[in-house]
Parts: structure tokens; sequence; C-alpha cells
């Protein structure tokens, strides 16, 4: 038989459950207050987090970053020193992009910058899977990104 203190304790965790499972974020909740459960790939700031499966970190703390626009069908975005521009061509999932940058020296995020824009050359596809964006090269992913809800200017 169980103890009356045990069953106090079995009733408060059972609440604490269905609180819990109530609660949960749901696809019907994020719509209704403007955040979808998957961001669209246009039209949404996207920060750079890792190149080739390799953390991207930089310096001056400023990560990379790309946006699409739908309307224009151009990119830009920054890339660890300079400004990033250029266009895009998209059919389905599949994507190409035609880029170019600005040509400041910054010794401390050349490097990022520099795999970054040469990653973006061969991207051919891309997923999105929640809130995060993967450019691929055929089937390999070769860049992964976050979006930024709280866009930093």
């Amino acid at each position: 038989m169980i103890q009356p203190n045990y069953l106090h304790l079995i009733r408060t965790l059972l609440l604490l459950f269905m609180i819990m499972m109530a609660c949960r974020p749901s696809n019907k909740i994020g719509k209704l207050v403007g955040v979808p459960k998957e961001k669209s790939l246009e039209n949404t700031f996207w920060v750079l987090d890792e190149i080739s499966e390799k953390t991207v970190s930089t310096n001056n703390g400023s990560k990379p970053f790309i946006e699409l626009n739908a309307g224009t069908k151009s990119i830009s975005g920054f890339g660890g020193c300079n400004k990033l521009l250029g266009s895009y061509q998209l059919t389905g999932k599949k994507i190409k992009f035609t880029t170019a940058s600005t040509r400041m020296f910054c010794e401390q995020s050349m490097e990022v910058e520099t795999h970054f824009l040469e990653a973006l050359t061969s991207v051919n596809g891309f997923e999105i899977k929640d809130h995060e964006l993967y450019l691929k090269s055929d089937t390999k992913i070769i860049l992964k990104f976050h979006a930024e809800t709280l866009r930093k200017n």
C-alpha cells in the first residue's frame, strides 16, 4: 500500500508533468505570436556557426552573416571583416550565389572570411531545420547558420 506522503508526492509530480506538457512549445502557438517553427530561407538574418563542421569564431566578436532579399534576389552580409553583396538563383532546394565583397584587410578575421567566401561559391543546395540553415555542396553540409531573432545593427 502507498503511504499518504508518497501519494501526495505522486499527485504533485503528475500535476507538474501535465502543466509542463501543456506549456511545451508548439507550431500553432508560434504562428499566433509570429514565431514560426521553421524560418524562411529568404528575409531572415542568418548568422554563421560552422564552416565544414568547424565552429566559427572571430577575434573581433562580429560573426559573419547573410540575408537573402526575396524581392530583389540579392544577398547581403558580413564576412567577418568586409561587407558582402551579390545575387542568388533559387530553384526548389537548389541555390547558387554570385558574390563580391569590400577589400579591407583585417588580420584577426581574414582566415574565417576567406573560408566563408570560398565555401559560398561552392554551395548548390540548402536545407532548413527549425531555425538552422545548412548550405550544401551536393549532399555535404559546408556552412551552418542559425536564425538570429534579435538582429544587432
